[in-house]
């Protein structure tokens, strides 16, 4: 599921395919207003890594010559609370008892623009389960977005209805407030600054480095203090 601030969801992006354990579970399709999910036909315990689930979805982007995602820590703790959340509460949905999956994002204090999530469970392999993904319009959709900057995934084991399963949250963020790289060269300036500020030794060496770089002050805005 992908949500914007103050844009209505588009009811045309949600849906959720499920498979569940072939002795207790039967398959079903529908639409949902609030995400998509998938499950395989096991449960079995899987090597599922947050890393190389980054790192396919990665290599799918840029197959489609899009940016590479950012693996971003608030986003990766939001993942992990949302998979142990599933695992909590027995419940496997992007809403969990009236709490929607944008609010674990929220509580890490990640702003963004554009958010989006997959689920899955009792998948085998990383590479299952991306397949199981991208073969799934919603969720490849959502692996696909242009406007996505940064990745967390969480990766959660225990039981589910009483069988041994895995519980993997996908979560992606486009941030709300986006910051540009320092220039290297401003970069090693302000580091000098700083240096001298803790350790005023020689002054006049200072100063007549500083006006030795004073044509980068003129050509970009720096806050150096």
């Amino acid at each position: 599921m992908k949500i914007t601030q103050n844009r209505p969801i588009s009811p045309n992006f949600v849906c959720i395919s499920l498979k569940l354990n072939k002795f207790i579970r039967s398959a079903s399709l529908f639409a949902i207003v609030l995400g998509i999910f998938l499950l395989p036909k096991t449960a079995l315990m899987a090597a599922i890594t947050p890393e190389k689930i980054i790192s396919s979805t990665n290599e799918e982007r840029n197959r489609a010559g899009l940016n590479i995602l950012s693996s971003n820590d608030q986003l990766a703790r939001a993942a992990n609370a949302k998979a142990q959340a599933v695992l909590a509460s027995q419940i496997f949905d992007h809403t969990i008892n009236g709490k929607k999956f944008s609010s674990w994002i929220k509580d890490t204090g990640y702003r963004y623009s554009l958010a989006g999530e997959n689920l899955a469970m009792d998948f085998v392999s990383s590479e299952g389960l991306m397949r199981a993904w991208m073969a799934s319009p919603d969720h490849r959709a959502n692996i696909l977005e242009n406007e996505y900057a940064d990745i967390g995934v969480g990766v959660a084991e225990g039981k589910f209805a009483g069988q041994k399963t895995i519980v993997v949250a996908q979560i992606f963020g486009d941030p709300l407030i986006k910051t540009a790289p320092i220039p290297a060269d401003i970069v090693q300036l302000n580091e000098r600054i700083m240096a001298w500020k803790n350790s005023p030794v020689n002054h006049l060496s200072f100063y007549y480095n500083l006006f030795g770089n004073i044509s980068l002050l003129t050509t970009r805005q720096v806050a150096l203090f």
